[in-house]
């Protein structure tokens, strides 16, 4: 296979703050790249696509929208790849509206980060194989960790370990939001399990409440997770309810032999 390097480089989005971290960590690579963004004004999507590399570093919910409008413009020979937190329809879309190759990924970090080092990254690569090998190389390179991955396997593990998640650490905060809970005279004393708890909250909160949104609104797994999570909850609310002490002591063994297993086939 022969190595390819890009000589021109389009971030779509590139103003936004993914975009942007995105176009800082191209430039430290030396690489020459265009940004694009709509916040600029009407965009020339046959301009964006004569570039060798497309990057799509947009909102997921205009995703599908900015893929309808590039795809006609596409190079046979250029690759278009995107940078959303669920993959399945965004590959999908890419795949049916783009021409020459198309790479899904996911940078597992927010625009806070300001390195690639010990970062992981989900490629799926969906269409090609010439452009995957360049950005494997760059992103391990500057010490990455790549993951490739099925877009359906990705969005099934982000729903449990990303959006499930964000749904405890949301209605932790609104259960001690119901119950007033005063955070102020409460947390020197609380323990430090649940000052991390609340912590981990404040951090997440921090971050852009729409994006979260949009993480849960469209990875098609998280319906799944949240019913799960609701079913886990009621069930085990009943046990408190009934005050069922043998029934209480018998899941947290369930759950903690489950977490055994796991350390043990890890360790052998």
């Amino acid at each position: 296979m022969v190595r390819v390097e890009p000589q021109s480089i389009a971030i779509v989005g590139g103003r936004g703050r993914m975009g942007s971290l995105l176009g800082r960590f191209l430039s430290e690579a030396g690489y020459r790249f265009t940004v694009v963004d709509r916040l600029e004004g009407p965009v020339s999507w046959q301009a964006v696509a004569e570039s060798d590399v497309t990057v799509l570093a947009v909102p997921i919910p205009t995703l599908d929208d900015v893929v309808r409008e590039l795809g006609p413009f596409t190079r046979d020979d250029a690759v278009v790849i995107d940078i959303a937190s669920v993959k399945a329809r965004p590959v999908a879309s890419m795949l049916k509206h783009c021409r020459g190759e198309v790479i899904g990924t996911h940078p597992l970090f927010g625009p806070a980060t300001s390195t690639l080092e010990d970062q992981i990254v989900f490629v799926c690569p969906a269409r090609g194989e010439r452009w995957v090998g360049w950005l494997t190389s760059w992103l391990e390179g500057k010490g990455a960790t790549v993951t490739q991955i099925d877009p359906e396997e990705h969005d099934r593990l982000m729903a449990e370990v990303q959006v499930l998640r964000h749904l405890l650490l949301l209605c932790f905060g609104r259960t001690l939001m119901k119950r007033e809970f005063d955070l102020a005279a409460n947390l020197p004393r609380s323990g430090r399990w649940f000052a991390t708890l609340v912590r981990m909250l404040e951090r997440q909160l921090d971050q852009s409440p729409e994006l979260y949104a949009d993480i849960g609104i469209h990875n098609p797994a998280s319906r799944d997770v949240a019913v799960n999570l609701v079913e886990s909850v009621v069930s085990t609310a009943a046990l408190y309810a009934s005050r069922d002490r043998a029934g209480l002591v018998e899941l947290m063994n369930e759950v903690s032999a489950y977490l055994r297993s796991a350390r043990d086939a890890k360790e052998s």
